[in-house]
């Protein structure tokens, strides 16, 4: 299932992005703490730690991230 996050990436829900790459984009918030106020999203999906046996965090399942 997609997240809300995943579907303004793709375009099926608009967005004001103020910055894409290949591993994160940047778009203004709906609801704006502050004039300006963006959030940065990594492209790559997360997967849920505990599932796996993992520590409780989230675990990234690409390489690199947002700069």
């Amino acid at each position: 299932m997609a997240t809300i996050f995943t579907r303004i990436i793709n375009g099926e829900i608009p967005g004001t992005f103020v910055h894409r790459d290949e591993q994160c984009v940047s778009f203004l918030s709906v609801n704006p703490l502050a004039p300006g106020h963006a959030l940065v999203v990594p492209i790559a999906r997360f997967v849920d730690a505990g599932k796996r046996g993992l520590p409780p965090r989230f675990s990234w399942t690409g390489g690199g991230g947002c700069r």
